[in-house]
């Protein structure tokens, strides 16, 4: 006789709506090998996101006070600015808020940059005087200039500021407080330099290439 076949026990077909141990245990896994992604991508999504505001990445306006596009103004062009400027007062000079006149050395006047671009501003004297260099008061470089070019002589321009004007007149240094960063000097053509007729008209620059003061030097005899 033949012996019977031995069973294989069969796990029981899970009811609808039951779920069996195995495969709770499978759909845990895979739900918690999701969520474990989704806060690895969300950690993820925040380092960049700080990184990208850290560096500084976005488009920002940038101030108007650090933008490098200001034209630079060499002065020889700031003093032809000034010539044109006496000549007819139609022409912009680039002048600090505040300008400083001085007169053989002394400060006579602080004049706002409105001020400044007038013809009668200019007019002055040194302090507590009534001439200055053989000349009745007021003198101003607007009248310097208007009298070379009558003679029939255009001005010049050098840089820096010269020794001294005419047989003895010096040119004194600005006074420290200017804070001046570089300095241009009209002046007549060398063959009008004589002992009465020359003059300097030096103009003080300050960092941002603006007029901070002017300096009148008159010959004397």
């Amino acid at each position: 006789m033949e012996e019977p076949a031995e069973r294989v026990p069969v796990a029981p077909r899970a009811r609808a709506g039951e779920t069996s141990a195995h495969g709770r245990l499978g759909v845990r896994s895979r739900v918690g090998a999701a969520a474990a992604a989704m806060v690895v991508a969300a950690a993820a999504g925040v380092t960049v996101a700080a990184a990208l505001i850290g560096s500084g990445s976005r488009d920002e306006p940038t101030p108007a006070d650090q933008r490098t596009d200001r034209p630079t103004r060499h002065p020889q062009q700031i003093a032809e600015a000034f010539v044109a400027f006496a000549a007819d007062g139609s022409t912009t000079v680039p002048w600090s808020d505040r300008v400083s006149y001085l007169i053989e050395g002394s400060v006579v006047a602080s004049l706002s940059s409105a001020d400044a671009s007038t013809h009668q501003a200019w007019s002055g004297c040194p302090p507590s005087e009534h001439e200055y260099a053989a000349r009745a008061c007021p003198v101003s470089p607007v009248t310097a200039r208007a009298g070379l070019l009558a003679e029939g002589g255009e001005a010049v321009v050098e840089p820096g500021t010269p020794h001294t004007v005419g047989c003895s007149s010096p040119v004194l240094a600005a006074p420290a407080e200017l804070n001046a960063a570089s300095a241009v000097t009209i002046r007549p053509p060398l063959v009008r330099r004589d002992c009465f007729a020359d003059f300097a008209v030096t103009l003080y620059l300050a960092d941002d290439d603006r007029v901070s003061a002017l300096a009148l030097t008159l010959s004397g005899p």
